[in-house]
């Protein structure tokens, strides 16, 4: 699941320029005419993005299998589903910290919810941080680190933590997160990885089979 640190959604200054004139100069691939196909979760921070819009962005809605806002193993055509989740673009904000924690909520994940299904008890969560500095979340990495393990049942081994940045990490709340976990890698945000191509704030939680050690010892 790709999601975006923003609490709104698109260009805020293509909108007005598509109800008036049906394009936007600024950005000549933005979606105006399927405005009409948003939907509450696609503006709601710590959803997860399955149309993203604005410069670079994908700018066209990303057909996900069975209707949810995360890919599994059974989504066709993966590699290219999840490029089109993955291309935010450049435009938002990077609120990172506040929208991994809006994605830990119970009611976002239950049924109804814009991710419902996505947290399972059986599932590491892999949570990946690409982007700048979050100086603009909510809260503080206590209050992000406190929400992600009551999602896990207080299971700390049951979180893995990349964040890709200055292994230094100067005055970064995002790698004082990070840190709390015992499973975790700083990788140098300098090299020509995905940042340089994407050049946007993204968080990036992946599902993978796991046995909490509870379960482990039932068994």
């Amino acid at each position: 699941m790709v999601i975006d640190g923003d609490h709104t959604w698109g260009l805020v200054t293509c909108d007005p320029k598509c109800d008036q004139n049906g394009t936007c100069d600024e950005v000549p691939d933005y979606p105006c005419d399927l405005l009409d196909q948003l939907t509450t979760c696609d503006r709601t921070i710590g959803a997860g993005n399955v149309f993203a819009a604005g410069a670079y962005a994908s700018n066209t809605p990303c057909k996900i299998a069975g209707g949810r806002r995360y890919l599994t193993k059974e989504q066709p055509n993966l590699a290219e589903t999840f490029a089109c989740v993955a291309k935010l673009g450049i435009s938002g904000t990077d609120l990172m910290g506040e929208a991994l924690t809006m994605a830990m909520k119970p009611e976002i994940n239950a049924p109804g919810g814009c991710n419902a299904g996505f947290l399972r008890d059986d599932a590491l969560l892999m949570v990946t941080f690409i982007g700048g500095l979050d100086d603009g979340s909510k809260w503080d990495p206590g209050t992000w680190s406190a929400n992600v393990l009551k999602a896990k049942k207080g299971d700390a081994g049951a979180v893995v933590m990349l964040n890709i940045r200055d292994p230094l990490c100067p005055h970064d709340r995002i790698c004082e997160l990070v840190k709390k976990y015992p499973y975790h890698l700083v990788a140098d945000g300098d090299e020509p990885f995905e940042e340089r191509l994407i050049r946007r704030r993204i968080l990036w939680t992946l599902r993978a089979p796991y046995t909490s050690p509870a379960d482990a010892g039932e068994r």
